[in-house]
């Protein structure tokens, strides 16, 4: 793989001055009933700018910063990196964790 390619694939956020990059917080749930909190770093704009698009893409693992894993409410491990399988990802939420609170303790209505 030439490096233009690879840089298609793999942004840099530190060597590219003419994209911008927005740093989302994200809370995952693994089929493993793991729950992991971190940052994506994504483009803020154009094509590879959604959660959906990062989802989507061909790469098998997402690529995690700033990351705490939980398993039965107890933090297990906090690291600065975690590359998560895609495969293993039974969800994935944009992190408003004062909005994911409230929602929790609501009753859900199936139709």
């Amino acid at each position: 793989m030439n490096s233009q390619s690879r840089e298609k694939i793999f942004p840099n956020p530190t060597l590219s001055h003419s994209q911008e990059w927005k740093h989302i917080k994200v809370r995952i749930f693994m089929v493993n009933q793991q729950e992991l909190l971190g940052t994506l770093i994504i483009p803020s704009q154009g094509y590879k700018a959604r959660l959906s698009d990062i989802l989507n893409n061909p790469l098998k693992f997402l690529s995690l910063t700033d990351v705490a894993v939980y398993h039965e409410n107890l933090l297990i491990l906090k690291t600065p990196f975690l590359s998560v399988n895609k495969q293993n990802i039974l969800y994935l939420i944009e992190d408003d964790s004062n909005e994911i609170k409230n929602n929790l303790s609501l009753p859900v209505e199936l139709d």
